[in-house]
């Protein structure tokens, strides 16, 4: 079996300005180019994406949002379906990242709503894991993971080829704490086994 292509992927969140993201996007576009052994993709925050995936359209990077709706549309004020998404260019999406999870208190069943109407509207997802400092010293980290990657076990294992995981301690996010080679060496290797255990995520890439 081939070996995957690396994946760098860059989530912007709520950062730049519309002139300062098309700049940056560019940027990367034409490293993507450069790189063509590498899948490199940026998350832009939704009012610029597409300007960014039309100005970007002839390069190999992937333009991604930072969250969708369940819904391919209707009543819900404020959200952004998967079908709007695909429509201006959009190809990949985060799910699960922990600040949604925090924030707007997306649970497991929300999370595997989600995670099938993205891939149902032909978009990738990358389904975000990860611990917080309390989990990590009570040595819960393998439980916690895996617990988050069960939303997986829902998806048709003909679908599951359009998910990569990423891993990201909560307790790492914007606190200049870094895990270590070691620390996320460990908590891959329990993201492995799960997958491999789960079938059909052969090709899954672990961020």
């Amino acid at each position: 079996m081939n070996q995957p292509k690396p994946y760098v992927a860059g989530n912007w969140k709520m950062h730049l300005t519309r002139e300062q993201a098309f700049e940056l996007a560019l940027g990367v576009g034409m490293l993507a180019d450069r790189f063509s052994g590498v899948d490199l993709a940026v998350f832009p925050g939704f009012l610029v994406l597409g300007e960014i995936a039309r100005g970007t359209a002839g390069s190999d990077m992937i333009v991604g949002a930072q969250n969708c709706h369940f819904l391919e549309e209707g009543a819900a004020t404020g959200e952004v379906s998967p079908k709007q998404l695909y429509d201006v260019g959009v190809r990949s999406v985060l799910i699960g990242h922990s600040e949604r999870r925090t924030f707007a208190h997306e649970d497991n069943e929300l999370l595997s709503k989600k995670v099938l109407a993205a891939i149902q509207q032909g978009l990738d997802v990358i389904f975000c894991v990860g611990e917080s400092s309390d989990q990590r010293e009570a040595g819960e980290t393998a439980a916690v993971v895996t617990a988050q990657l069960e939303v997986l076990s829902e998806l048709p294992e003909s679908k599951r080829v359009h998910v990569d995981i990423a891993y990201e301690p909560i307790w790492a996010i914007g606190t200049g704490q870094v895990a270590t080679p070691e620390q996320a060496a460990e908590t891959h290797l329990a993201i492995r086994t799960w997958l491999d255990g789960a079938g059909g995520f052969e090709g899954t890439r672990v961020l």
